[in-house]
């Protein structure tokens, strides 16, 4: 609030979660009125008036998160805005504009914002650095299950656009996918475990195809793929933060950043616009 009153602030989002126990400070996005000539005196003056405090008791997240990237590019150089979402608090809690989407980045950003937070469940799309990042830091974590049958279906409608294959084959196939996306769909997981053990025991033509999918994917990430089941509090998919994403930073934006602060300036405040709104929605609905 007191960074927000500033004379020369017009606007201000605070994000991420700092080490109390380090005397760490919150990250806050600040956009300064154009008057203002004197900006490295205003920042210092920000960064350093001890009545400027956070209050780290009043900073706390539901423990529900999604988690997913954006590439930007900037110079003509791609970039990845990391993001993660709270699932109850219904808006982005920390991101971080980074050059690599490996697995170790992804870790520190996870672990960097949660630290101190309740850590329950991340959803995530299929990517194998957020699942080595989300294995590491010990959290749930649910694929989400649009992804799940997008990449699904690509790999069936590839597999017979490549083979030549029998009438009877085909329709085998055919049957196997219609299994594995009622284990998906399943309402609760005594029914996905039921669904899961008759795939087991099912008999099929096992080749390379058949192995990879079920054997490789369905069985071993059954856990993944079904954590939603265990709480219901944790959503099957990542449709949220992705709609969050194409309200903010629209395609024909995310292309068009020169610089690293004008992308973050224009991110934060698109983002506080889209808090205002969803405080106004949730006190409308209340």
């Amino acid at each position: 609030k007191l960074i927000e009153t500033h004379s020369s602030v017009v606007k201000c989002v605070v994000v991420g979660i700092p080490h109390k126990h380090k005397m760490e400070v919150p990250k806050a996005y600040v956009v300064l009125k154009k008057t203002c000539e004197d900006t490295t005196k205003i920042k210092q003056e920000l960064n350093t008036n001890p009545q400027y405090e956070f209050n780290y008791e009043n900073r706390t997240y539901s423990g529900y998160y999604l988690f997913d990237s954006l590439w930007v590019k900037i110079k003509g150089k791609w970039n990845y805005l990391l993001a993660l979402f709270d699932v109850k608090l219904n808006t982005l809690v920390s991101v971080k504009l980074v050059e690599s989407e490996d697995s170790k980045t992804i870790y520190q950003f996870l672990h960097e914002s949660l630290r101190n937070q309740e850590k329950i469940s991340i959803g995530t799309d299929l990517k194998h650095e957020y699942r080595e990042a989300i294995d590491k830091l010990k959290v749930k974590q649910q694929f989400c299950k649009f992804h799940v049958k997008q990449n699904i279906n690509k790999r069936f409608r590839d597999y017979f656009d490549k083979n030549q294959l029998e009438k009877e084959e085909f329709n085998e196939l055919i049957d196997l996918k219609k299994h594995i996306f009622k284990i998906l769909d399943a309402k609760n997981l005594n029914d996905a475990k039921n669904l899961r053990n008759q795939l087991l025991d099912k008999k099929y033509s096992k080749n390379n195809f058949t192995i990879k999918i079920v054997d490789k994917f369905i069985i071993p990430y059954f856990q993944k793929l079904t954590t939603h089941l265990e709480n219901t509090n944790i959503p099957s998919t990542n449709n949220k933060i992705e709609n969050i994403f194409q309200k903010i930073f629209p395609k024909h934006i995310k292309r068009t950043m020169k610089i690293e602060q004008g992308l973050l300036r224009r991110f934060m405040l698109k983002l506080n616009h889209w808090n205002i709104k969803n405080k106004k929605e949730k006190n409308h609905t209340s």
